[in-house]
């Protein structure tokens, strides 16, 4: 069992990664000739987010506030 720290330091190492993740795919799929495969990986984002916002709802608001730098 993790620790409040260990687990809030878990958590922020998923996000980082998936914040990451998403960037480098996102630019990947958004050239012309990948750009059909933009919307899954748009379903993909939104339903790990809501799995990430499920089990803390503090970081539905720290992507959303991510997304908007």
């Amino acid at each position: 069992m993790l620790s409040k720290v260990g687990k809030a330091d878990v958590l922020h190492n998923v996000t980082v990664e998936m914040k990451t993740m998403f960037g480098v795919l996102t630019n990947h799929y958004s050239r012309p000739e990948r750009v059909v495969g933009l919307p899954e990986l748009e379903k993909v984002e939104a339903f790990l987010l809501a799995k990430l916002a499920e089990y803390d709802p503090i970081y539905e608001k720290i992507f959303t506030e991510g997304l908007k730098e």
